[in-house]
């Protein structure tokens, strides 16, 4: 079935690709905007290379924050108040339609929806303030940073939390202790358990395709904790010796 066809099986709204494209045209006029009154209200020094690599890198980071707070916003209003039998049956339809192009492009539709996305726009904040360096007048870029690897987990986990609810709603049982069918809401803490602590104890993976999804969200959730949060905690340590 066609991408075509399986877009009037469920509301435009509930797409992952459009919710992410108009995320980010949101995202890149709010940037705009803010890049435009910088520039108004300060002229920046042509020759300083470094102090336009770390406006750039900023202006990426407010990019990618904005962009996260408007899509998992949007997404978590989205998922969270739909009825839970209409819920089951748009995942079921999700999880067996063939990924569009712009999906696999974002990063949409795998089996790490937006996250390898989500942790390389990371990685390239708290990599590059650490080459460029941080002084005792870049609390504002730390900031940025901090915010923008805060936005990249939060993108990990809402990203697991739809990819379980649709291996659920296919059939891929994931068993919660509760009467009641599960919703968005159950999926999401087992993604934040499993994001943070790699903890099941809020839902039970009961075929190997769901196991080898807490797998590789295990997987993703050690690396994007051990490595990209300790490349954060040495910026700040570096902005208090600084």
């Amino acid at each position: 079935m066609g991408v075509r066809q399986t877009h009037r099986r469920f509301p435009r709204a509930y797409d992952d690709t459009f919710r992410s494209l108009l995320s980010t045209a949101a995202a890149l006029l709010l940037t705009a905007g803010g890049v435009t009154i910088l520039a108004l209200t300060g002229a920046a020094n042509p020759t300083d290379l470094l102090g336009s690599a770390a406006r750039l890198l900023s202006v990426l980071c407010v990019f990618w924050t904005l962009f996260a707070v408007i899509y998992l916003s949007w997404t978590h209003v989205q998922f969270a108040r739909c009825p839970r039998g209409e819920l089951r049956r748009i995942a079921d339809v999700q999880h067996h339609r063939r990924p569009s192009g712009a999906e696999l492009l974002l990063g949409f539709g795998s089996t790490g929806t937006g996250t390898v996305s989500a942790a390389l726009i990371a990685l390239i904040g708290a990599l590059g303030s650490a080459v460029i360096g941080i002084g005792p007048h870049d609390v504002g870029r730390v900031v940025i940073v901090l915010l923008t690897v805060a936005s990249s987990w939060a993108t990990m986990v809402y990203a697991f939390a739809l990819r379980y609810l649709r291996l659920d709603a296919a059939g891929e049982r994931i068993s919660f202790d509760i009467d009641e069918a599960p919703g968005f809401e159950d999926f999401l803490s087992m993604s934040v358990l499993v994001s943070s602590v790699g903890a099941l104890s809020a839902g039970t993976p009961r075929t190997g395709t769901a196991l080898r999804a807490v797998r590789a969200h295990t997987l993703f959730a050690f690396v994007f904790n051990a490595f990209l949060v300790a490349m954060t905690v040495s910026l700040v340590v570096g902005l208090v010796t600084g």
